[in-house]
């Protein structure tokens, strides 16, 4: 099913990212259900969230050079704004930092629609 990339979230969001960091993933590896069993490498051998996980998408964000902008409403942080200046594809928003650069950094590698699997979603 062909999602936006700005709507991608949870698992379907972690599942695209998979597809860039870890092409080498078997589909059954990169199942939204098998994550927690994937070997990520990560000496703890957590889940692969990179959405949620720093240890793992702080990485992206730097390494893609990513900036994060707060979005604030009566002086309170609403959202987040992820971009990178050389990006064609233009803001990507979130509630959380990690939830918006990591749609930046799908969108910049695959694009503004992502062709997601029923079972990811």
């Amino acid at each position: 099913m062909k999602i936006n990339t700005n709507d991608l979230s949870g698992y379907a969001l972690d599942w695209a990212v998979s597809l860039i960091t870890n092409p080498d993933w078997s589909n059954e590896d990169r199942a939204f259900n098998t994550f927690d069993y994937v070997d990520t490498g990560d000496p703890e051998d957590v889940a692969y969230s990179p959405s949620t996980n720093w240890s793992q998408g702080g990485e992206i964000v730097h390494h893609m050079g990513i900036a994060l902008d707060p979005v604030r409403f009566n002086g309170c942080v609403v959202s987040w704004v992820a971009y990178r200046p050389t990006q064609e594809y233009g803001d990507y928003t979130g509630d959380t930092p990690l939830v918006a650069a990591c749609k930046s950094f799908v969108a910049s590698k695959l694009g503004n629609e992502v062709d997601v699997p029923q079972e990811a979603l």
